[in-house]
């Protein structure tokens, strides 16, 4: 069994991350790693790739956006304040980038039999049966379930490398979803994303991903962000 894992963003807390990366995964599966990040002032680059490995990686600069025109362009959004619609621009193209990764490294060796999505600081707290799972279906997080089954947390998800492709592929779609109506924020995205792709209903499963914090001052109930880093970013 091979596993892709598709790591996107900021390098928030990546060091501690990669400690629970590594005993829930890469201490269980033939792994191969790919990153999309971004060249910021708090941490250098190279010490990220250094502790993570990856087969491929890119590093992009912000500046590739113009983050004031996104910002106004996209007025349908929540809080804008909080959560800059400029942000999920730069989500969504740093998760299909580390998507594009993984395609390339396919192309020349074989799929992947399964696929994670998950961020510098997301705490993967237990190991993943992969063998009792159905590779036709997309697995969430169930901290933010809905009856219909066509909603969800946007930190991380795994599925079979057809599914993940669907999953990772809502860059090139944001701005048709925000047309229909879709609100420029991550959720709403992803939403939009599962409807598109039918991965909705018995087709997505949430998952309890043992969630090891507490509610803070960034997160209002338990939950997998690592957040001992906070204060850096700010500036």
């Amino acid at each position: 069994m091979k596993i892709a894992v598709c790591i996107s963003g900021q390098p928030r807390s990546y060091a501690k991350g990669y400690e629970y990366l590594k005993k829930n995964v890469l201490d269980h599966y033939d792994t191969d790693i790919f990153i999309h990040t971004w060249k910021n002032k708090v941490y250098d680059i190279k010490d990220v790739i250094d502790l993570y490995k990856p087969v491929d990686f890119i590093t992009d600069e912000l500046s590739i956006f113009d983050k004031t025109k996104l910002d106004s362009k996209y007025t349908n959004t929540p809080d804008p304040e909080k959560f800059p619609p400029s942000n999920m621009v730069y989500a969504y193209y740093s998760l299909f980038q580390s998507c594009l990764l993984k395609i390339k490294n396919e192309i020349v060796n074989n799929q992947y039999d399964w696929v994670i999505k998950t961020r510098f600081d997301y705490a993967i707290n237990g190991v993943i049966p992969f063998g009792k799972m159905d590779k036709t279906k997309i697995y969430i997080p169930n901290c933010r379930m809905v009856i219909t089954r066509d909603f969800g947390n946007d930190q991380f998800a795994f599925g079979s490398s057809s599914v993940m492709n669907k999953y990772m592929s809502t860059y090139h779609m944001m701005e048709d979803y925000y047309n229909a109506g879709y609100q420029m924020n991550g959720e709403e995205m992803l939403k939009a994303t599962l409807r598109n792709n039918n991965l909705i209903g018995e087709n997505l499963c949430y998952v309890d991903m043992n969630n090891p914090f507490s509610a803070g001052p960034y997160n209002g109930g338990k939950h997998s962000l690592i957040r001992d880093d906070m204060e850096l970013w700010k500036n």
